[in-house]
């Protein structure tokens, strides 16, 4: 598994993908507080995973889960 750290520390408000099986696939996580924490949102859509995906710069969605 590739943890991605996109942000080299952990800024309030950061956001990554981690325990993906390559750098454009992972759970996505924020940084909360000085803490990685997993993103569980129920209302979770296409548009919101084309928002985090354009913050990480990866410009298209393959697809989007609401597995947790």
């Amino acid at each position: 598994m590739f943890p991605i750290l996109l942000a080299p520390t952990c800024d309030s408000g950061g956001i990554r993908l981690h325990d993906g099986t390559d750098e454009y696939e992972g759970r996505l996580q924020m940084c909360n507080n000085g803490i990685w924490e997993s993103v569980i949102y129920l209302s979770w859509d296409y548009f919101d995973a084309e928002v985090a995906c354009r913050q990480l710069y990866l410009y298209q969605v393959a697809s989007t889960s609401q597995l947790f």
